[in-house]
Protein backbone atom coordinates (compact mmCIF):
# COMPACT_ATOMS: atom_id res chain seq x y z
CA UNK A 1 0.00 0.00 0.00
CA UNK A 2 1.25 3.45 -0.82
CA UNK A 3 2.50 5.40 2.17
CA UNK A 4 0.98 8.85 2.00
CA UNK A 5 1.52 12.02 3.97
CA UNK A 6 -0.74 15.02 3.60
CA UNK A 7 0.15 18.48 4.83
CA UNK A 8 -2.02 21.44 5.69
CA UNK A 9 -0.01 23.71 3.42
CA UNK A 10 1.53 23.47 -0.05
CA UNK A 11 4.79 21.53 -0.01
CA UNK A 12 7.69 23.76 0.98
CA UNK A 13 11.36 23.13 1.56
CA UNK A 14 11.12 21.75 5.10
CA UNK A 15 12.23 18.23 5.91
CA UNK A 16 12.05 16.77 2.43
CA UNK A 17 15.76 16.40 2.16
CA UNK A 18 16.31 13.54 4.61
CA UNK A 19 18.46 11.09 2.64
CA UNK A 20 18.33 11.86 -1.04
CA UNK A 21 14.91 13.42 -0.85
CA UNK A 22 16.48 16.69 0.01
CA UNK A 23 16.09 17.27 -3.69
CA UNK A 24 12.80 18.92 -2.78
CA UNK A 25 14.68 21.62 -0.91
CA UNK A 26 16.56 22.45 -4.07
CA UNK A 27 13.27 22.91 -5.89
CA UNK A 28 11.48 25.23 -3.47
CA UNK A 29 14.04 26.80 -1.12
CA UNK A 30 14.07 30.07 -3.04
CA UNK A 31 10.38 30.55 -2.32
CA UNK A 32 10.95 30.52 1.43
CA UNK A 33 14.20 32.38 1.66
CA UNK A 34 14.33 34.88 -1.15
CA UNK A 35 17.69 36.34 -2.08
CA UNK A 36 19.41 34.81 0.97
CA UNK A 37 18.62 31.29 -0.23
CA UNK A 38 19.57 32.20 -3.78
CA UNK A 39 22.97 33.33 -2.52
CA UNK A 40 23.34 30.15 -0.45
CA UNK A 41 22.70 28.04 -3.57
CA UNK A 42 26.21 28.93 -4.68
CA UNK A 43 27.46 26.43 -2.07
CA UNK A 44 26.04 23.53 -4.09
CA UNK A 45 28.22 21.53 -6.47
CA UNK A 46 26.75 21.93 -9.96
CA UNK A 47 27.46 19.16 -12.46
CA UNK A 48 26.72 19.26 -16.18
CA UNK A 49 25.27 16.08 -17.65
CA UNK A 50 25.21 14.99 -21.27
CA UNK A 51 21.54 15.60 -22.01
CA UNK A 52 21.31 13.44 -25.13
CA UNK A 53 18.82 10.58 -24.99
CA UNK A 54 21.60 8.12 -25.73
CA UNK A 55 23.78 9.29 -22.83
CA UNK A 56 20.80 9.35 -20.47
CA UNK A 57 19.51 5.94 -21.53
CA UNK A 58 16.16 7.35 -22.63
CA UNK A 59 14.14 5.47 -25.22
CA UNK A 60 11.37 7.90 -26.33
CA UNK A 61 9.39 5.06 -27.87
CA UNK A 62 9.32 3.12 -24.58
CA UNK A 63 8.47 5.90 -22.14
CA UNK A 64 4.72 6.46 -21.60
CA UNK A 65 3.12 8.96 -23.97
CA UNK A 66 1.52 11.95 -22.27
CA UNK A 67 -1.32 13.80 -23.95
CA UNK A 68 -0.51 17.42 -24.73
CA UNK A 69 -3.47 18.54 -22.63
CA UNK A 70 -1.98 16.91 -19.53
CA UNK A 71 0.86 18.05 -17.31
CA UNK A 72 3.59 15.40 -17.49
CA UNK A 73 5.30 14.57 -14.18
CA UNK A 74 8.87 15.75 -13.70
CA UNK A 75 11.04 12.78 -12.76
CA UNK A 76 14.27 13.38 -10.84
CA UNK A 77 16.88 10.91 -9.57
CA UNK A 78 17.89 11.31 -5.92
CA UNK A 79 21.00 9.69 -4.47
CA UNK A 80 22.44 9.38 -0.99
CA UNK A 81 26.20 8.76 -0.92
CA UNK A 82 28.83 8.22 1.76
CA UNK A 83 31.35 10.59 0.20
CA UNK A 84 31.81 13.86 2.08
CA UNK A 85 33.79 15.41 -0.77
CA UNK A 86 33.51 14.62 -4.47
CA UNK A 87 29.85 13.69 -4.04
CA UNK A 88 29.63 12.54 -7.66
CA UNK A 89 31.71 9.45 -6.88
CA UNK A 90 31.35 6.44 -4.60
CA UNK A 91 28.42 4.06 -4.32
CA UNK A 92 24.92 5.37 -3.84
CA UNK A 93 23.55 3.69 -0.72
CA UNK A 94 20.19 5.37 -1.31
CA UNK A 95 18.49 5.53 -4.69
CA UNK A 96 15.13 7.24 -5.15
CA UNK A 97 13.00 8.44 -8.02
CA UNK A 98 11.09 11.62 -7.21
CA UNK A 99 8.16 12.54 -9.43
CA UNK A 100 6.60 15.98 -9.19
CA UNK A 101 3.02 15.44 -10.34
CA UNK A 102 1.37 18.83 -10.62
CA UNK A 103 -1.78 17.41 -12.19
CA UNK A 104 -2.53 15.28 -9.11
CA UNK A 105 -0.90 17.74 -6.69
CA UNK A 106 1.50 15.12 -5.38
CA UNK A 107 5.18 14.43 -4.93
CA UNK A 108 5.86 10.72 -5.37
CA UNK A 109 8.98 9.12 -3.95
CA UNK A 110 10.02 5.61 -4.94
CA UNK A 111 13.01 3.91 -3.31
CA UNK A 112 14.80 1.39 -5.52
CA UNK A 113 16.70 -1.31 -3.64
CA UNK A 114 20.42 -0.91 -4.09
CA UNK A 115 21.01 -4.67 -4.55
CA UNK A 116 18.58 -4.89 -7.49
CA UNK A 117 20.13 -6.92 -10.33
CA UNK A 118 20.06 -4.70 -13.41
CA UNK A 119 21.93 -4.12 -16.64
CA UNK A 120 24.43 -1.28 -16.21
CA UNK A 121 25.21 0.13 -19.68
CA UNK A 122 28.77 -0.81 -20.63
CA UNK A 123 29.25 -3.04 -17.57
CA UNK A 124 26.59 -5.76 -17.82
CA UNK A 125 24.45 -7.21 -15.03
CA UNK A 126 25.33 -5.93 -11.56
CA UNK A 127 23.91 -4.29 -8.46
CA UNK A 128 22.07 -1.04 -9.15
CA UNK A 129 24.15 0.97 -6.67
CA UNK A 130 27.36 0.08 -8.52
CA UNK A 131 26.31 2.29 -11.44
CA UNK A 132 27.04 5.45 -9.44
CA UNK A 133 30.48 4.13 -8.51
CA UNK A 134 31.29 3.19 -12.10
CA UNK A 135 30.15 6.39 -13.77
CA UNK A 136 28.68 8.87 -11.30
CA UNK A 137 25.19 10.35 -11.69
CA UNK A 138 25.33 10.19 -15.50
CA UNK A 139 25.60 6.39 -15.55
CA UNK A 140 23.28 5.97 -12.56
CA UNK A 141 20.53 7.93 -14.35
CA UNK A 142 21.15 6.01 -17.57
CA UNK A 143 20.82 2.74 -15.65
CA UNK A 144 17.49 3.77 -14.11
CA UNK A 145 16.13 5.00 -17.43
CA UNK A 146 17.22 2.03 -19.51
CA UNK A 147 15.99 -0.61 -17.05
CA UNK A 148 12.68 1.04 -16.19
CA UNK A 149 11.96 3.01 -19.40
CA UNK A 150 11.95 6.37 -17.65
CA UNK A 151 12.72 9.90 -18.81
CA UNK A 152 14.91 11.20 -15.97
CA UNK A 153 17.22 14.02 -17.06
CA UNK A 154 18.39 15.52 -13.77
CA UNK A 155 19.46 14.51 -10.30
CA UNK A 156 20.31 15.69 -6.81
CA UNK A 157 22.79 13.85 -4.59
CA UNK A 158 23.53 14.43 -0.93
CA UNK A 159 26.27 13.16 1.35
CA UNK A 160 25.30 11.34 4.53
CA UNK A 161 27.68 13.69 6.31
CA UNK A 162 24.97 16.35 6.34
CA UNK A 163 22.18 14.18 7.73
CA UNK A 164 22.99 14.34 11.43
CA UNK A 165 23.37 18.12 11.29
CA UNK A 166 20.07 18.61 9.48
CA UNK A 167 18.12 16.31 11.82
CA UNK A 168 19.54 18.10 14.88
CA UNK A 169 18.49 21.46 13.46
CA UNK A 170 14.88 20.32 13.02
CA UNK A 171 14.85 19.01 16.59
CA UNK A 172 15.32 15.29 16.07
CA UNK A 173 12.76 12.62 15.20
CA UNK A 174 10.48 10.31 17.19
CA UNK A 175 10.96 6.70 16.07
CA UNK A 176 9.55 3.38 17.30
CA UNK A 177 12.72 1.38 17.90
CA UNK A 178 12.55 -2.43 18.04
CA UNK A 179 14.58 -4.55 20.47
CA UNK A 180 16.74 -5.94 17.66
CA UNK A 181 17.65 -2.39 16.56
CA UNK A 182 18.71 -1.08 19.98
CA UNK A 183 22.35 -2.35 19.85
CA UNK A 184 22.90 -0.51 16.58
CA UNK A 185 21.91 2.97 17.78
CA UNK A 186 24.38 4.82 19.96
CA UNK A 187 22.92 5.98 23.28
CA UNK A 188 19.65 4.04 22.96
CA UNK A 189 19.25 1.45 25.72
CA UNK A 190 15.67 0.21 25.35
CA UNK A 191 13.01 -0.50 22.73
CA UNK A 192 9.90 1.63 22.24
CA UNK A 193 9.24 5.16 21.08
CA UNK A 194 12.54 7.05 21.19
CA UNK A 195 13.42 10.64 20.43
CA UNK A 196 16.54 10.33 18.28
CA UNK A 197 19.06 13.08 17.69
CA UNK A 198 20.84 13.44 14.35
CA UNK A 199 23.64 10.97 15.06
CA UNK A 200 21.19 8.38 16.38
CA UNK A 201 18.79 8.82 13.47
CA UNK A 202 21.63 8.23 10.99
CA UNK A 203 22.58 5.09 12.93
CA UNK A 204 18.97 3.96 12.67
CA UNK A 205 18.77 4.59 8.92
CA UNK A 206 22.00 2.69 8.27
CA UNK A 207 21.12 -0.55 10.07
CA UNK A 208 21.66 -3.32 7.51
CA UNK A 209 21.63 -6.71 9.15
CA UNK A 210 18.48 -6.60 11.24
CA UNK A 211 15.12 -7.75 9.90
CA UNK A 212 14.84 -8.28 6.16
CA UNK A 213 18.12 -6.65 5.14
CA UNK A 214 17.81 -3.80 2.68
CA UNK A 215 14.01 -4.06 2.67
CA UNK A 216 13.88 -2.96 6.27
CA UNK A 217 16.70 -0.48 5.74
CA UNK A 218 14.81 1.43 3.05
CA UNK A 219 11.72 1.28 5.25
CA UNK A 220 13.68 2.94 8.06
CA UNK A 221 14.79 5.67 5.67
CA UNK A 222 11.18 6.29 4.62
CA UNK A 223 10.14 6.30 8.29
CA UNK A 224 12.57 9.11 9.07
CA UNK A 225 11.48 11.01 5.98
CA UNK A 226 7.82 10.65 6.95
CA UNK A 227 8.59 11.86 10.47
CA UNK A 228 10.27 14.98 9.14
CA UNK A 229 7.50 15.67 6.65
CA UNK A 230 4.64 15.20 9.11
CA UNK A 231 6.27 17.14 11.94
CA UNK A 232 8.13 19.86 10.08
CA UNK A 233 6.26 20.72 6.91
CA UNK A 234 3.16 21.69 8.85
CA UNK A 235 5.02 24.37 10.78
CA UNK A 236 7.03 26.79 8.70
CA UNK A 237 9.89 28.00 10.91
CA UNK A 238 11.88 30.74 9.19
CA UNK A 239 14.17 30.93 12.23
CA UNK A 240 15.74 27.55 11.45
CA UNK A 241 15.73 27.77 7.65
CA UNK A 242 19.07 29.61 7.33
CA UNK A 243 20.75 27.00 9.54
CA UNK A 244 19.19 24.17 7.55
CA UNK A 245 20.32 25.59 4.25
CA UNK A 246 23.82 26.37 5.50
CA UNK A 247 24.24 22.84 6.91
CA UNK A 248 22.86 21.06 3.88
CA UNK A 249 23.91 22.76 0.67
CA UNK A 250 27.71 22.22 0.88
CA UNK A 251 26.96 18.49 0.80
CA UNK A 252 24.70 18.61 -2.27
CA UNK A 253 25.48 17.99 -5.93
CA UNK A 254 22.93 18.54 -8.67
CA UNK A 255 22.52 18.99 -12.40
CA UNK A 256 19.94 21.73 -11.86
CA UNK A 257 21.11 25.30 -12.26
CA UNK A 258 20.08 27.96 -9.76
CA UNK A 259 17.61 29.26 -12.34
CA UNK A 260 16.14 25.76 -12.70
CA UNK A 261 15.70 25.48 -8.94
CA UNK A 262 13.91 28.80 -8.76
CA UNK A 263 11.68 28.04 -11.76
CA UNK A 264 10.64 24.58 -10.57
CA UNK A 265 10.18 25.85 -7.03
CA UNK A 266 7.73 28.46 -8.27
CA UNK A 267 5.88 25.81 -10.26
CA UNK A 268 5.62 23.50 -7.25
CA UNK A 269 4.29 26.30 -5.08
CA UNK A 270 1.79 27.39 -7.74
CA UNK A 271 0.53 23.80 -8.09
CA UNK A 272 -0.35 23.77 -4.35
CA UNK A 273 0.96 20.25 -3.89
CA UNK A 274 -0.43 18.78 -0.66
CA UNK A 275 0.42 15.07 -0.84
CA UNK A 276 3.67 13.14 -0.54
CA UNK A 277 3.55 9.44 -1.50
CA UNK A 278 6.26 6.85 -0.91
CA UNK A 279 6.80 3.46 -2.51
CA UNK A 280 9.56 0.88 -2.95
CA UNK A 281 10.83 -1.35 -5.77
CA UNK A 282 11.17 -4.19 -6.52
CA UNK A 283 7.70 -5.36 -5.48
CA UNK A 284 7.87 -8.11 -2.86
CA UNK A 285 6.00 -10.61 -5.03
CA UNK A 286 8.31 -10.14 -8.02
CA UNK A 287 11.79 -10.67 -6.61
CA UNK A 288 14.02 -12.98 -4.62
CA UNK A 289 17.47 -12.83 -3.08
CA UNK A 290 19.95 -14.98 -4.94
CA UNK A 291 23.67 -15.75 -4.72
CA UNK A 292 25.44 -15.39 -8.06
CA UNK A 293 29.13 -16.26 -8.02
CA UNK A 294 29.02 -15.94 -4.25
CA UNK A 295 27.55 -12.42 -4.29
CA UNK A 296 24.05 -11.54 -3.07
CA UNK A 297 21.72 -9.90 -5.59
CA UNK A 298 18.04 -9.04 -5.56
CA UNK A 299 16.80 -10.63 -8.78
CA UNK A 300 13.50 -9.13 -9.91
CA UNK A 301 10.95 -9.42 -12.67
CA UNK A 302 11.91 -6.07 -14.19
CA UNK A 303 9.02 -5.87 -16.72
CA UNK A 304 6.48 -6.33 -13.89
CA UNK A 305 8.19 -3.69 -11.75
CA UNK A 306 8.48 -1.31 -14.68
CA UNK A 307 4.75 -1.63 -15.36
CA UNK A 308 3.88 -0.91 -11.71
CA UNK A 309 6.25 2.07 -11.62
CA UNK A 310 4.74 3.54 -14.79
CA UNK A 311 1.23 3.26 -13.37
CA UNK A 312 2.38 4.91 -10.14
CA UNK A 313 4.19 7.80 -11.82
CA UNK A 314 2.11 8.42 -14.92
CA UNK A 315 -1.36 7.15 -13.99
CA UNK A 316 -1.37 7.85 -10.24
CA UNK A 317 -2.15 4.21 -9.44
CA UNK A 318 -0.84 2.82 -6.14
CA UNK A 319 1.59 -0.08 -6.35
CA UNK A 320 0.41 -3.57 -5.34
CA UNK A 321 2.19 -5.21 -2.38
Amino acid sequence: MTEEVKTDKPVKARGKYIIAALGVLLLVAFILGGSYIYWQLSKITYTDLDQSNEALGINPEATPAIEETQQPPLNIALFGVDQEVDIDSGRSDVIMIMSIDKKNRAIKLCSVMRDTYVNIPGYGMDKLNHAYAYGGPQLAISTLNSNFDLDIKDYAAVSFSSMAKVIDIVGGVDIEVYESEVPHIRGVESAGLQHLNGEQAVDYMRIRYVGHGDYQRTERQRTVLAQIISNELKVANPDTLPDLVSALLPYVSTSFSKADIVRIGLEVLAAQITTVKRERLPLDSTCEGRLINGIYYLVADLPANKAALHKYIYENVDMPH
